[in-house]
């Protein structure tokens, strides 16, 4: 096909400017001097269309991708080359995202390295900006959804007040099952230096709904805590609709995009804005600390789209449905995703219990 393929394995986000960055994944920028910055205005319409379209895909699709790492690993499987088994999940991407951007097939076909490389830098732009607008959203609104008094107050323009230095933060951050030692300083100094480390397996407890929470069954309330909810209707429906669900807000993100309902990618993608907003983090990474932000993304949606009969995944759809849009109607599912958590995590409990309700299904 004439294109220079790279090793099929895609960049995940550390900085967040992969249309400009240089890895081993990827194909140096072509002209001397480095990459050049997307100027958007000079864009032709229908660029421009697909660059509005792809405001969308961090949210729809996948936070924490590089575009360019997916066409690779696409174009190692048009070549006929083999692709490891941890890298399928990015077919699946890549299928996703031809379904927002059909002509991504078509200039793949057609064997113009410089049409595709155009192309994807507005696909990878327009994802980015998107998230970007959703980061500063998050960030500046914390505070008031967690509760209308945060004491002491959230710092305005850094960080560095909140994570597990804050009593408010910390109570979000830390693993449910470890709720019961929220005030213990010995717990903490542990934390602190490193001799206990909080991973993406242990699920903390923004994830819960307190009041169903149960340290014999982590599956109970799992993903129905309050918070979560109210940065998808920030996202979705704008910061005065954050309290209830509203089924369209004229001009809101879900209303211009047509989101009616609500996927288990989009309840992931809330997630990891909530958990990252708490965090002490300024820029938006792949890990914060120990805690792998893409593999609990993946966790989560392999929690929808592994098996999308499952009694408690559905559930959870249609009580994520009735949240934000008012009504139980939940999206179909794509797709699974792969995430073998640790053995005996949390994540692996959940995952097993799936698994045994899966077979006495068949």
């Amino acid at each position: 096909m004439g294109y220079r393929t790279r090793r099929p394995l895609p960049h995940l986000h550390r900085p967040l400017q992969p249309t400009t960055a240089t890895s081993d994944h990827r194909r140096p920028q072509k002209s001397g001097g480095g990459a050049k910055k997307l100027n958007v205005g000079k864009l032709t319409k229908s660029l421009k269309r697909i660059y509005k379209k792809s405001r969308m895909l961090a949210r729809t699709i996948h936070p924490y991708i590089e575009i360019r790492g997916v066409i690779d690993v696409k174009l190692d499987e048009l070549a006929g080359k083999s692709i490891r088994d941890e890298d399928l999940k990015w077919l699946t991407i890549y299928d996703l995202l031809v379904e927002v951007v059909p002509s991504l097939e078509s200039v793949l076909a057609g064997g113009d390295e410089d049409k595709l490389d155009e192309l994807v830098s507005v696909i990878q732009e327009g994802m980015n900006q998107g998230k970007h607008a959703d980061t500063s959203k998050v960030r500046h609104a914390i505070e008031r959804l967690i509760s209308p008094k945060v004491d002491p107050p959230f710092h305005l323009k850094l960080k560095s007040d909140r994570g597990y230095a804050h009593q408010a933060t910390r109570a979000l951050l830390i693993p449910q099952n470890d709720i019961e030692r929220i005030d213990d300083d010995r717990y903490w100094a542990k934390v602190r230096n490193g001799e206990k480390t909080l991973t993406e397996d242990d699920y903390p407890a923004l994830m819960y709904d307190s009041t169903k929470a149960d340290a014999m069954d982590p599956e109970e309330g799992l993903m129905e805590g309050y918070l979560p909810f109210k940065i998808l209707r920030l996202i979705l429906h704008g910061p005065q609709n954050t309290d209830e669900a509203v089924a369209r807000v004229g001009g809101s993100v879900a209303a211009k995009n047509n989101v009616t309902s609500v996927t288990g990618r989009l309840i992931a993608y809330a997630h990891a804005h909530t958990l990252f907003a708490l965090t002490t983090a300024e820029q938006w990474a792949e890990e914060v600390d120990n805690f792998n932000l893409s593999k609990w993304y993946t966790q989560m949606v392999k929690i929808f789209e592994e098996d999308p009969e499952d009694e408690k995944a559905v559930e959870l759809l249609e009580l994520w449905n009735r949240e934000i849009f008012g009504d139980g109607k939940g999206a179909p599912a794509v797709a699974s995703a792969s995430a073998d958590p640790a053995p005996n995590s949390v994540a692996a409990q959940i995952e097993a219990k799936r698994a045994a309700r899966r077979a006495g299904r068949a």
